[in-house]
């Protein structure tokens, strides 16, 4: 409580007493603490609290009481005590100058941001960085970072026919993200597997293609004895635990251009759903057409259930084939061939040969 009943020259009021007259003490015993704090900003309302009923007059009970509350409030003593609490006090971390941020590229390695120079602690506390910059006592500063993203500037149409241009395993899987074929993922949780160092890293918008991308074409031979040992193995790339590839649809064109793709390992007897190199080929989106020339699978060995092929393991009215040709092992239940495992499309100039076995709907060998 502030003191109350003060003198006054006012008449009728010499003597003037109660919460009228103890508030101005209080305000003003306040002030001071503020003014000895260095401003409103270097103290809180609980310091104050504290600097005012630590250092009070204890009267009537001992202690803290309804009536008297923690005493009568005393200036000097509750001066010297915010004093001493703004000298402990733990002050908040600042933001200092400015970052150099880094620039990131579709498919480049990955950059290194530090934000230890941003940041400065008065009371030269240890920092942790997270989403906020925050210290042990639970106080933060927080500053804004701009990340610039560039365009890559790498041609994969180098010979501007609208087909992306394939070179290697990772970009022939890669194709499972982008599925109207024009050079950018359908879903942006894909973006780090197609824009991938081993697959189509620093990009150019729209690939090169030079009236946007159709299609993807081989630019050479594939194998997926990755580790060379001569069959599918563990060390290979696509191994995935002994069910070897995984099979997605093309809904766009792709040519092989006399390209072989050998050594298709797939083992996976119990999947819902097609399974070969191509899940299926055709249902093509808008302004596309899903169609495979020219490719020629060698060595496969395919394990699936229903709709099992080398090539493609259904092949929709909207799909075609032409001059492309497996050889090697295919096995299913229904519907299963060396070529296509479900055919409504197209098939031309095409052939399969080699041992295939299931208990219904089953084509060995196939020519058209």
């Amino acid at each position: 409580m502030a003191a109350t009943c003060v003198s006054t020259s006012a008449p009728e009021f010499a003597t003037f007493c109660g919460t009228s007259s103890a508030a101005p003490h209080a305000a003003g015993i306040g002030a001071l603490l503020l003014e000895a704090a260095g401003g409103p900003a270097k103290v809180t309302l609980a310091g104050l609290r504290t600097a005012l009923t630590g250092s009070a007059l204890d009267i009537e009970a001992t202690g803290v009481d309804r009536d008297s509350g923690a005493g009568i409030v005393m200036a000097p003593g509750a001066v010297d005590a915010v004093d001493v609490a703004a000298a402990d006090r733990n002050e908040a971390p600042t933001v200092e100058g400015t970052l150099s941020v880094p620039t990131l590229a579709p498919g480049a390695d990955a950059v290194t941001l530090s934000v230890e120079s941003g940041f400065a602690d008065p009371d030269t506390d240890s920092l942790t960085y997270t989403a906020l910059s925050t210290d042990p006592d639970g106080l933060s500063a927080v500053r804004t970072v701009t990340v610039t993203v560039t365009p890559g500037t790498r041609d994969y149409d180098t010979d501007d026919d609208g087909y992306i241009e394939i070179s290697n395993l990772a970009q022939h899987d890669a194709m499972r993200y982008d599925q109207d074929a024009d050079g950018a993922v359908d879903r942006v949780a894909n973006w780090t597997s197609y824009y991938a160092t081993s697959a189509f890293a620093e990009g150019a918008l729209g690939m090169g293609c030079p009236d946007g991308c159709v299609g993807y074409e081989l630019e050479a031979d594939l194998d997926f004895d990755t580790n060379g040992s001569g069959g599918a193995d563990a060390g290979d790339d696509y191994w995935d635990d002994g069910a070897g590839w995984f099979p997605f649809p093309a809904r766009f064109s792709i040519k092989g251009n006399g390209h072989a793709i050998a050594n298709l390992f797939i083992n996976r007897p119990t999947q819902v759903g097609s399974v070969a190199l191509f899940g299926s080929v055709g249902t093509p989106v808008a302004g596309r057409s899903g169609g495979l020339t020219g490719i020629s699978l060698v060595d496969v060995n395919v394990t699936g259930n229903v709709n099992v092929g080398g090539l493609v393991g259904t092949l929709p009215s909207s799909g075609s084939i032409t001059d492309s040709h497996v050889t090697g092992v295919v096995t299913g239940t229904e519907n299963v061939g060396g070529l296509v495992g479900r055919n409504r499309g197209a098939i031309s100039g095409s052939h399969a040969s080699g041992q295939v076995s299931g208990t219904s709907s089953v084509i060995s060998t196939v020519r058209a």
